[in-house]
């Protein structure tokens, strides 16, 4: 655990360096495609993804927040980031790619708490599954993201 803790606060701290406004877009890739993939799958979700380790999520659900976290991540771009000049068809692929592995950490955490027989991981959150579901996701987008970003620009 403490290496995959490492690498998310190297990469956030690298992206910071780089620009706050960078490191904003690799957490907004994260924070949409896990919010809109909630709200994609209460709406559209029939086929589950995998039941045995999390089974309220679903297909459906992915698509709806890897679709939104392209949309979002193009718009942030073209605006807040135009500086850069970056490739936006560049900048969509990487938030296909951000989403997709940030629900592999969100599946790798709830595979972690199944085995040890907890449900939430904690409670200073109340209606949450604990703090390590609010960064399962970062914890595996956020490195991705800062190994990626010097070959954006």
């Amino acid at each position: 655990g403490v290496w995959i803790l490492w690498a998310a606060w190297t990469g956030m701290r690298y992206l910071h360096e780089v620009s706050p406004a960078v490191l904003l877009l690799a957490l907004l890739m994260v924070w949409i495609a896990d919010s809109m993939a909630y709200f994609g799958g209460k709406r559209f979700g029939q086929t589950k993804l995998a039941p045995s380790i999390s089974p309220g999520k679903t297909w459906e659900g992915v698509l709806s927040g890897v679709l939104a976290a392209v949309l979002v991540s193009i718009m942030y771009a073209a605006t807040v980031l135009a500086e850069y000049n970056l490739n936006l068809i560049m900048i969509g692929l990487l938030a296909v790619a951000v989403a997709l592995i940030s629900v592999v950490g969100d599946l790798n955490e709830s595979k972690l708490k199944r085995a040890v027989g907890m449900k939430d991981s904690g409670s200073l959150i109340p209606g949450h599954g604990g703090v390590l579901d609010r960064i399962d996701g970062l914890v595996a987008g956020v490195p991705l993201f800062a190994f990626c970003w010097p070959f954006l620009t």
